[in-house]
């Protein structure tokens, strides 16, 4: 019974290694490998690691952005002829901040799973070349391809956000100049806690 249950689990390891997109990781020390392969690993996975921390540093800018909204929707009225303009214009504007962080955030995360997609290509492409394992390199080639597609796709969309982001600060700016202008009651401006 043991020995069919290693075959059939050894069998199904190998359909997965095979045909799916687990590899398994190379060490550094590995005495296999020579050093300019040990630096392109390494490479490889310092950009996983700088990846995370990008896509934490985006994850923490959008908690930070989140609470000044809710500052900013609950903040007083501006009076005078063009208060309720220049509410709306900073309301505006601060919408336009989280969709600008939210995009940020979705783009760190497409490049962290790039990163990783080719981590995963390069431990199989140097065991292979050193003899230490076989792989089926189309699948882990596509997933790469997949990858960058999603960041090329996410940094669209966060270019158009933050442009978005530029145009609604402009207006505020515009709105806030008028109502200053017009001797409108500037206080909420100075008094809301960013």
């Amino acid at each position: 019974m043991m020995n069919t249950l290693s075959k059939v689990f050894g069998f199904a390891c190998l359909m997965v290694g095979c045909t799916g997109l687990n590899v398994d990781r190379l060490s550094l020390t590995d005495p296999r490998l020579p050093v300019d392969a040990r630096r392109w690993v390494a490479d490889a996975e310092d950009a996983v690691v700088i990846s995370r921390a990008k896509r934490d540093e985006a994850g923490r800018l959008l908690k930070a952005v989140q609470s000044s909204l809710e500052k900013t929707l609950s903040a007083p009225a501006f009076d005078g002829p063009q208060g309720t303009t220049a509410k709306l214009k900073r309301e505006q504007m601060a919408l336009s901040r989280l969709d600008a962080a939210t995009a940020a955030l979705s783009l760190a995360d497409a490049e962290l799973g790039l990163s990783k997609a080719r981590l995963r290509l390069i431990y199989a492409e140097t065991a292979m070349r050193q003899d230490i394992a076989v792989y089926n390199m189309p699948p882990l080639q596509a997933a790469v391809d997949q990858a960058l597609s999603a960041v090329v796709a996410n940094r669209d969309a966060h270019r158009r956000a933050r442009e978005a982001e530029l145009k609604a600060a402009d207006e505020w700016w515009s709105a806030w100049q008028s109502l200053a202008a017009k001797k409108g009651d500037t206080r909420p401006f100075w008094t809301q806690a960013d």
